[in-house]
């Protein structure tokens, strides 16, 4: 519970993958999406390595609930360091952050 009014919100970062479409992860997250308490968190979600480069139906989904979506262009493993440095250079440099990862 936030005890003071200055006190920032934790934010949580939603790495999935998956190359198009939505799989159980992405179903599962658009189900819960709309019920997180965003009094006390900021979610932000981000999926790695789309096909789609953003416009896929889980990102578009997520968009058209209102979610916080984050692109990252690259898309191969190789680049997954600077996926994942780029995702939080995003998000700030807040200490108050949980990355969950369903890869």
């Amino acid at each position: 519970m936030l005890t003071s009014i200055n006190q920032k919100k934790i934010k949580v970062l939603h790495l999935t993958s998956t190359l198009r479409g939505i799989g159980g992860v992405q179903n599962l997250l658009l189900a819960l999406g709309d019920k997180y308490d965003i009094e006390h968190f900021e979610f932000f979600f981000c999926n790695l390595f789309d096909d789609a480069r953003g416009k896929g139906l889980f990102p578009t989904t997520l968009k058209e609930k209102g979610h916080n979506y984050i692109e990252i262009p690259e898309r191969s493993f190789w680049e997954l360091p600077v996926l994942l440095f780029g995702s939080l250079m995003i998000l700030g440099r807040d200490l108050n952050l949980i990355v969950l990862v369903t890869i």
